[in-house]
């Protein structure tokens, strides 16, 4: 009977919500919704919250198996819950994650102000404190997290201070005063890439600069076109710079520029109409590049190596987004005002989730929110 009462619910599904031939609106069902004959997407966890996630922070996969999320609450309550729903880990703080293996739990505290104390604490499980730092300036952990650093470029706040420390040995591995024009991004591993700001109003010039482990320069690269402040989003190897030669008012066009972490200059992409709205995200493994452009309701994907262009489609409407996500076979996740849709490796609308807030994909599952409802999705291959 629940076999049959399923099936109904997708035949419903389809046959009221059908956008076209290859666009599906799917309702939040309890049992699995056929996506395309090779992928099933499984709902495997249906939660109701008595206080909203702000954000999905992290994800790991426990010493026995179990999928563990790391969650930021609208109380300033960091959480830890497993796959079954039940939560393992509470504590208050600024920002929090659970660590990749799944042992440990880091927590932010204190002030990003100048001259206030910000504490980057480590504890196990059990909410036990194994490790702390203590600085006066807001500390980043790098993405591997075997390094700590110290620094403030954010918020119109900058402090020409840089400290690189390697956690296992709790010292100081190199250290520098920038100028005070500078931006910095901790990578993957531990490396920095740093922006600069040469010359004044329209005729400012865009340096960036890469160093490594030991405090040297890898390479440096000139934007040489006019532009305003970029946004950089950075990946395991490589990392996405996007300029505007035109202001911040959509549709000035943008420019994209590709590097690679340690070689520096990959490719480049110009007169894109990504605008003040418009998102793009990296998946885990580099090898896709996803950039959503609202103004002109458009969706392309690239060969991240290579800067090849896999597709540019068009999207059925228009769409504010706020979120967007490449899974390591080139299915594109965009969390939008008002709902989520998935796009198959070939650009074709797959799904439309209405009234859901995208909250995080973590390599093989997608968390949406309803309401006060979470959420848990994962892609299974059909045999």
């Amino acid at each position: 009977m629940s076999k049959i009462m399923g099936m109904a619910m997708i035949i419903l599904c389809l046959m009221a919500n059908v956008l076209n031939a290859e666009t599906v609106s799917v309702a939040l069902p309890e049992d699995v919704t056929v996506l395309e004959n090779s992928v099933e997407l499984k709902v495997i966890l249906k939660k109701k919250l008595t206080i909203p996630i702000d954000s999905v922070t992290s994800s790991a996969v426990s010493s026995t198996g179990d999928r563990l999320y790391g969650m930021k609450l609208n109380n300033n309550t960091f959480v830890i819950m497993n796959e079954k729903g039940n939560i393992i880990f509470q504590e208050q703080c600024n920002q929090g994650i659970v660590s990749k293996d799944g042992k440990k739990v880091f927590l932010w505290t204190g002030s990003n102000e100048i001259g206030q104390v910000c504490r980057l604490t480590q504890y196990d499980l059990r909410g036990n404190m194994q490790w702390e730092l203590c600085s006066s300036l807001p500390i980043h952990l790098s993405g591997d997290e075997r390094f700590a650093a110290e620094f403030l470029t954010e918020g119109g706040d900058v402090h020409p201070r840089f400290s690189l420390r390697k956690i296992e040995e709790n010292r100081i591995i190199w250290q520098r005063d920038f100028s005070y024009n500078w931006e910095g991004y901790l990578t993957e591993k531990g490396n920095l890439i740093t922006i600069n700001y040469e010359g004044e109003k329209d005729a400012i010039k865009i340096v960036l600069s890469s160093y490594g482990l030991k405090g040297e320069l890898l390479w440096q690269y000139a934007l040489q076109e006019p532009s305003v402040i970029p946004s950089i989003i950075l990946g395991r190897e490589n990392f996405v710079v996007a300029v505007s030669a035109g202001g911040v008012v959509a549709p000035a066009t943008n420019s994209v520029f590709v590097f690679n972490i340690e070689k520096g200059f990959l490719w480049q992409k110009s007169n894109l109409y990504i605008g003040v709205q418009g998102v793009h995200g990296l998946s885990s493994n580099d090898d896709y590049l996803a950039i959503f452009m609202p103004a002109v309701k458009e969706l392309l994907l690239y060969e991240m190596k290579s800067g090849k262009e896999i597709y540019r489609v068009p999207l059925f409407r228009r769409l504010w987004g706020g979120k967007i996500d490449v899974t390591s076979k080139g299915r594109v996740i965009l969390g939008y005002a008002g709902g989520t849709i998935i796009l198959s490796p070939e650009g074709k609308v797959l799904a439309d989730f209405a009234d859901t807030q995208y909250k995080f994909f973590d390599g093989e599952n997608i968390l949406l929110q309803k309401d006060s409802i979470l959420y848990v999705f994962r892609f299974e291959e059909r045999n």
